[in-house]
């Protein structure tokens, strides 16, 4: 293996086109020295509240979104659609008990009560998650339809 040649110092290297300042030197591979100093960041201007300065030893708090979180409510029926993305889930709250209809259609769509949630829950495929938020989407509406009718709530158009 042969022997690495130094780089040379940014100061000496050659400028390849004497018309344009500044400019890359494709036998060192080094910006030139004007060059380098023309993008230099700006210096930032000292801060006149020291106390809303942070040090280094404080960790910045991340915003993390609600795990499930709200995908569609309808607050008139009492009904909210949840994502669970760290279970892969879609639950179905109410406020009330649901009749045994409206219970019925959500087991024929493949929802299942779980007591722990308190809510109806149907997986999400990982390789299928938009097809399997939209099939819980059109349940929603389905339901939240079946419930309307029931109450003799005029249904919302969206």
């Amino acid at each position: 293996m042969a022997p690495r040649k130094p780089k040379p110092n940014p100061s000496e290297a050659i400028n390849p086109d004497p018309a344009s300042p500044g400019g890359f030197d494709a036998d060192t591979r080094d910006w030139s020295e004007e060059m380098a100093n023309s993008c230099a960041a700006p210096a930032l201007p000292a801060m006149s509240d020291p106390q809303g300065a942070r040090s280094g030893d404080e960790e910045v708090s991340k915003v993390k979104t609600p795990n499930p979180y709200p995908f569609r409510s309808d607050p008139q029926t009492g009904v909210i659609l949840l994502e669970d993305r760290q279970l892969r889930k879609m639950l179905m709250k109410f406020d009330m008990k649901p009749s045994d209809e409206v219970r019925q259609a959500l087991r024929d769509a493949g929802f299942r009560w779980k007591s722990t949630n308190q809510a109806w829950e149907i997986p999400v495929d990982r390789e299928q998650s938009w097809t399997a938020r939209a099939q819980a989407d059109k349940i929603f509406k389905d339901v939240t339809g079946m419930i309307r009718q029931e109450l003799g709530i005029a249904h919302e158009v969206t």
